[in-house]
């Protein structure tokens, strides 16, 4: 990890960047997680530093620590029987995989995702909206529409909102067939030809 900090460090000289990678990578350091004969509170707690530590791993780029990270927030997550951190646990092992251009093992992580179990609107939208992007890019485009759909119907507001609905939704418009349910979708998230 000292490595990683000076690295980060050389890179961008103004940010002391050290502490977040050294506290991020002290969770990752052991060969498994400690969750033995914790508490129901100590294993989501656990969880919950793995999930902090795999979404500043992501952001450092550290591909090794952070899938490792991930994984434990998984599995503590499920020793703690917390089904809004198992679901935000494999969120966050779907968002490596798509970054690791895995498409397809990224679509099979999210869709065994329960939406409602993530934490907020912002990170349900964010899901659907990565499922569709998904089904895109397999020319899956009835799928791609009816994903934007339902983000739309549980969260319309964040669906609106979102640049990346915007240019999905004018790819479809500009690459096939024009529904009315696509054009009604276009009208609404401004994206409309």
């Amino acid at each position: 990890m000292r490595a990683v900090a000076r690295r980060l460090r050389a890179t961008r000289p103004f940010e002391d960047t050290a502490p977040a990678a050294h506290a991020a990578g002290a969770l990752t350091t052991h060969t498994r997680p400690a969750v033995t004969a914790q508490s129901t509170e100590h294993r989501a707690l656990l969880a919950q530093s793995y999930l902090l530590a795999t979404r500043i791993l992501i952001k450092l780029d550290e591909q090794q620590h952070d899938w490792m990270a991930a994984d434990r927030a998984g599995q503590t997550a499920e020793a703690a029987d917390d089904r809004l951190l198992v679901a935000e646990a494999a969120r966050q092992l779907a968002v490596l995989a798509r970054k690791a251009n895995w498409h397809d093992q990224a679509l099979s992580i999210a869709l065994a995702v329960a939406p409602h179990h993530l934490p907020s609107i912002e990170r349900r939208a964010r899901y659907c909206t990565d499922i569709a992007a998904a089904l895109r890019r397999w020319g899956r485009r009835d799928e791609c529409i009816r994903a934007l759909l339902a983000a739309e119907h549980h969260v319309p507001e964040e669906t609106h909102a979102r640049p990346a609905v915007k240019t999905l939704v004018s790819g479809l418009l500009a690459s096939g067939k024009k529904t009315t349910e696509l054009r009604g979708l276009a009208a609404r998230v401004g994206a409309l030809i």
